[in-house]
């Protein structure tokens, strides 16, 4: 009967050492490291060049392939030996478009910053036509402010048009001037209320420059399409800056909508025409 209990003893002694081992091991064991987020996660690598003379590989990161219309980019900079992000640079686009008779460039955005906390620069170019009427370039004047250098990348870029049209453009029956207006919201329209965001661009100097333009005013009436009826509770843009200009559209059901829109230059019909069709599921 001792021994039993002796046996029994022992294997509670046992166990107890075992279960205190193995929670010290447990506190011993170290935080699993956290795994790094990739700046550019979630975008696809469009381009990439080496700005010579900056000791600087530029890559053009997107959601989407390059179109015709406002495309959001993002420049990822790195220095060309290392491989380290560079995060301070002053960048200058200048986007190009040679059609073999003449040549124009388009609307573009540099970032806004020349700081970058992971080396990635957001900025945008609008594409006023695809690659089918001649060849884009895109050039990039990186000065590596950590370097002190400067030199320039260059790309070409393959643009495509897509099967409905995100950028239209109209003469002003006010100012004689041509204007671009580019459609950035929504990008994928729901039933219900969407966020709508345009920006307008005119055209000067031959097509060389593309400044912003924020002096008119917006109105839109949207259609379905197919059944001959609007909706309620749409709200007119109004320009926010750099061109931008946002509002809210109410797509009430699923079909063929077109969003109408009146743009008014102090009070008077510039054009009333233009348009932008869309699929809501």
């Amino acid at each position: 009967m001792k021994m039993k209990k002796k046996f029994f003893h022992y294997i509670v002694l046992l166990v107890s050492v075992s279960l205190v081992l193995s929670a010290c091991k447990k506190d011993d064991d170290p935080a699993p490291t956290p795994v790094a987020t990739s700046p550019t996660a979630g975008l696809s690598l469009l381009s990439e060049a080496y700005a010579i003379g900056a000791g600087t590989k530029v890559e053009v990161w997107a959601q989407a392939s390059y179109f015709t219309g406002y495309n959001k980019l993002y420049l990822f900079l790195k220095d060309s030996v290392s491989g380290a992000a560079v995060k301070n640079a002053t960048i200058q686009l200048h986007p190009m478009m040679d059609m073999g008779t003449m040549m124009h460039s388009a609307p573009f955005e540099n970032p806004a910053s020349v700081l970058s906390s992971d080396g990635l620069y957001p900025c945008a170019v609008v594409f006023l036509m695809s690659s089918m009427g001649g060849t884009w370039t895109l050039d990039a004047t990186i000065t590596n402010n950590v370097n002190g250098l400067t030199g320039m990348a260059s790309f070409n870029v393959s643009v495509a048009d897509l099967s409905v049209s995100r950028i239209k453009s109209f003469i002003s029956s006010t100012s004689s001037e041509t204007l671009f207006v580019s459609l950035v919201k929504p990008a994928t329209p729901v039933v219900g209320m969407n966020d709508l965001e345009v920006v307008i661009h005119k055209k000067i100097n031959m097509g060389m420059e593309f400044p912003a333009d924020s002096s008119l005013t917006v109105e839109i009436s949207p259609l379905m399409v197919s059944m001959g009826h609007g909706s309620p509770n749409n709200v007119n843009p109004v320009h926010m800056g750099m061109g931008h200009y946002t509002g809210a559209v109410n797509y009430t059901m699923s079909g063929d909508w077109q969003i109408n829109f009146t743009f008014k230059d102090g009070g008077t019909i510039a054009n009333n025409t233009t348009f932008f069709e869309t699929i809501v599921p």
